[in-house]
Formats: structure tokens, C-alpha cells, sequence
């Protein structure tokens, strides 16, 4: 769909679009300092690690998260600081990442990458639900409810920077039609020895019955 879209909107594209393609955001240029500077944090080797760490110490303010946490509280206040500081820093990576790779065009851009979705999606969501929460969350709880459990998804982040994690994902979500079909066959087998086994013994186990089963 996104390449079909792109294809139909080549023909409102300006021309200035066309000499901009290798720019990120059409804005940084790839001598850009901003955008050398973006690409040199996310090169160095720390900068998966550090995010690494804000996505377990915020795993764990989203476990500490629960109901009857009275509002205007020290546990309520620090919970909901902790929700803005790893929010913003998730927004400051996210935007590191787009101006240093771009936001969809070119090969290495943001949203070429699966694991990039996920991580704008939820980053979406945080900032979401803190616009809820300042507008009036009492009003809304529905909606902030839900957006409090799609928060719950954050530790997924996790996958997209431990190689190991991501393989096996990958692994398992391409052998899903393979172990459909295994799933399928299994499930065959066992209707066929299910109808198999009440034909052959329905009716000739010992069973209770009356008003006192239990004697």
C-alpha cells in the first residue's frame, strides 16, 4: 500500500522534491552538520546500549504502574515525571534517527525498518497519552485507559536492539505458515482418533448417577 501511495503521489511531487530525494525531511542536506552530527550518536557504539538502559529502568515504571494510586501523591508524581523523562528521550532518538536516515525515503530510511514502526508507534502512543492525560484524562478515562495498556507494549522495544532476540522473532515469524500446516495436520489426527476413541468405548465406562454423586 505505501508503494502504491508513493507512485500516485510522484505525480503531485514539486520539482523541488525530486532534487531534495537524498535529503532527509527534504531539510537536512547529507553535508548537513545537524544531520552528521545525528549520524555519528547512532554510529557509536554506546547508543543502542543507552537506549537499552532507559527501556528496562522504564519496563520498570510501567510494572510499578497500579490501581488506586491517589492522585496527588509522591507515588503518582513520581510515576508521572518518570513517563515524561522517558518520553522525551524516546522522541529525542526517534528524531536523531529520522534526520540522521531520513523519514521514508531511501533504502535506510525510518520507516523502511519493521522494528522503526514499532518503536515510532509506541513513541506515538506515550506522546498521545500524555496529551489525553493533560486535556482531561476524568472526561476521557476510556481512551486513556487503553492507551495506558498499549504502553504495556514498550518492552518490545527491547527486541528490535538485542540481535539474538530479533532472530528468533524473524525465525518464527517466517516458519508461520509451516507450523500452520503442522498445526493443521496435528488437529486432523486428533479429530480423527477423538470420533475414533467415542465410537469404540461411548457408553462403556463406569459413570454416576441419582442425586449424590459423590458417594
Amino acid at each position: 500500500w505505501c508503494f502504491r501511495i508513493q507512485k500516485m503521489m510522484e505525480v503531485y511531487k514539486p520539482d523541488w522534491c525530486e532534487s531534495r530525494e537524498d535529503w532527509s525531511v527534504y531539510m537536512f542536506s547529507p553535508q548537513n552538520k545537524f544531520r552528521l552530527l545525528c549520524q555519528s550518536i547512532i554510529a557509536h557504539k554506546l547508543f543502542d546500549y543507552v537506549v537499552l538502559v532507559f527501556i528496562f529502568l522504564n519496563c520498570i515504571t510501567v510494572a510499578l504502574e497500579r490501581p488506586r494510586i491517589l492522585q496527588g501523591s509522591l507515588e503518582r508524581l513520581f510515576l508521572t515525571i518518570s513517563n515524561y523523562i522517558f518520553t522525551a528521550i524516546f522522541v529525542a532518538e526517534m528524531t536523531v534517527k529520522v534526520v540522521s536516515m531520513g523519514l521514508y525515503l531511501g533504502e535506510t530510511a525510518y520507516l523502511r525498518s519493521s522494528w522503526n514502526i514499532l518503536d515510532g508507534f509506541l513513541v506515538f502512543v506515550s506522546l498521545i497519552d500524555i496529551v489525553v492525560s493533560m486535556a482531561g484524562g476524568a472526561k476521557i478515562l476510556g481512551v486513556l485507559r487503553v492507551l495506558r495498556l498499549l504502553r504495556t507494549l514498550r518492552p518490545l522495544r527491547v527486541i528490535s536492539r538485542a540481535p539474538g532476540l530479533k532472530l528468533v522473532v524473524e525465525t518464527l515469524i517466517t516458519s508461520l505458515k509451516p507450523i500452520g500446516n503442522i498445526v493443521l495436520i496435528c488437529c486432523a489426527f486428533f479429530i480423527i482418533f477423538g470420533i475414533l476413541g467415542v465410537q469404540l468405548f461411548k457408553g462403556k465406562f463406569y459413570y454416576c448417577v441419582g442425586f449424590d454423586v459423590k458417594n
